[in-house]
């Protein structure tokens, strides 16, 4: 399970990269008025609409009242957190696009973020997790970087940024081999700690797994510039383009509703062989899927909906 949530780790991140590649990229001269009014707009309609169902899914569950729905719906369901991020990086892009624009002073943010948060903080993090001399020394070495470090909480930002700098940078074969080997070299760095640290804890970490990890950092990094290079001469014949294109279209209704279904089938894990186990964690992802692109694909079917909840 530790391995195949590390191999799926990348894909939170990518989308923060896949998102500044397309909206601070050169081509895409959108107005503020169309940020807000498109992008923006878009976000917050579907967050008014699935959070409102959620909380009222709940209370009726629960028998609980207004009050509760309340909370719950200003809070969003526990996967809609993103959504709040993505609002965030909308909102702030206009204000990163006059950073972009100089290609040295994209670097100087990129290369100072990466040593504050993914060099010194990291590593500072990792020795916490070893039994070394003077943990009290150690702890302020923690708090005064935590401190010093104007890039705390920004990783997405920092994704962000750099998914645009990768697509309009990285051209040559060279640059494109290096970037692959760094995600390979990421992945094998955060698959090894996560299976290490979950033996050491007897449950499962997270720690060198999430987006401030630099080996997911390195692992997105290398996918994204993997599937730039595979797929930026695939021309796709018209019926394999339709597929696509619906798939496509339908991924943001999944990733809304396939919670509830998650929480309505409460799929089974505890099975005693590893074969199993990947047999349970492929079904259950499968049926999870299929039945989330199934209701996306159903309200798509209704114009109004199309437009304002996925």
């Amino acid at each position: 399970m530790n391995l195949i949530t590390c191999l799926s780790c990348w894909n939170v991140p990518v989308f923060y990269m896949i998102s500044g590649a397309l909206f601070l990229g050169k081509k895409r001269n959108q107005s503020i008025r169309e940020l807000y009014g498109k992008s923006i707009l878009r976000i917050i309609t579907c967050f008014v609409f699935w959070s409102a169902f959620y909380g009222a899914f709940y209370c009726f569950m629960t028998g609980k009242g207004k009050w509760t729905f309340l909370n719950q719906f200003l809070r969003g369901h526990y996967h809609m957190w993103f959504m709040f991020v993505i609002i965030g990086l909308y909102w702030v892009t206009p204000l990163i696009r006059q950073m972009t624009a100089s290609r040295k002073v994209t670097e100087y943010f990129l290369i100072a973020g990466f040593v504050l948060t993914y060099g010194t903080t990291r590593i500072l993090f990792f020795l916490q997790h070893l039994s070394v001399p003077h943990a009290d020394i150690l702890a302020s070495l923690v708090s005064a970087n935590a401190q010093i470090n104007p890039y705390r909480s920004l990783n997405a930002l920092y994704y962000y940024v750099l998914g645009y700098y990768l697509n309009e940078t990285i051209s040559t074969r060279k640059q494109k081999t290096l970037c692959i080997l760094l995600g390979a070299a990421g992945l094998f760095l955060l698959t090894l700690l996560t299976i290490w640290d979950s033996s050491r804890l007897g449950t499962t970490s997270s720690d060198f797994n999430s987006d401030a990890s630099i080996g997911t950092l390195l692992y997105t990094l290398g996918m994204f510039v993997l599937f730039k290079t595979v797929c930026s001469g695939w021309h796709p014949s018209g019926k394999i383009k339709a597929i696509l294109t619906s798939l496509s279209s339908w991924t943001f209704g999944i990733y809304l509703c396939h919670p509830f279904i998650l929480e309505r089938l409460q799929p089974d894990f505890t099975v005693t062989t590893p074969l199993g186990l990947l047999g349970r964690i492929a079904g259950a992802t499968l049926l999870v899927y299929l039945l989330a692109m199934a209701i996306s694909a159903l309200i798509h079917r209704i114009p109004i909906a199309r437009k304002t909840i996925v």
